[in-house]
C-alpha cells in the first residue's frame, strides 16, 4: 500500500506541476489539468477493454493510495501540533 501512495501522490504531482506551467498558447492550467486527467482515464478504459480486473485493481489501488497519503499526512499534522 505504501508503494502504491507514493505512485498516487506523485501522479497527481505530475498533473498539478504540468498543468501549472505558464506558456503562451498553452491554455488555461485548469483545462491543461483536465486534458491530462482524461488522458489517465482513457488509459484506464483501454486497459479495461483488455483486462477489466486490472483496470479494477489499478483504479482502487490509486485512491487507497491517495487515502493512505492523506492519512498518513494528517497523522504526522496530528503529532506534529499534539
Amino acid at each position: 500500500m505504501a508503494a502504491a501512495a507514493v505512485i498516487s501522490v506523485l501522479i497527481l504531482a505530475v498533473i498539478w506541476r504540468q498543468s501549472s506551467r505558464p506558456g503562451v498558447g498553452r491554455g488555461s492550467p485548469p483545462g491543461r489539468a483536465l486534458a491530462r486527467i482524461l488522458l489517465v482515464l482513457i488509459v484506464l478504459l483501454l486497459i479495461a477493454f483488455e483486462d477489466p480486473s486490472v483496470a479494477s485493481h489499478l483504479v482502487s489501488g490509486f485512491f487507497g493510495g491517495i487515502k493512505a497519503a492523506v492519512s498518513g499526512f494528517a497523522d504526522f499534522l496530528g503529532g506534529l501540533f499534539h
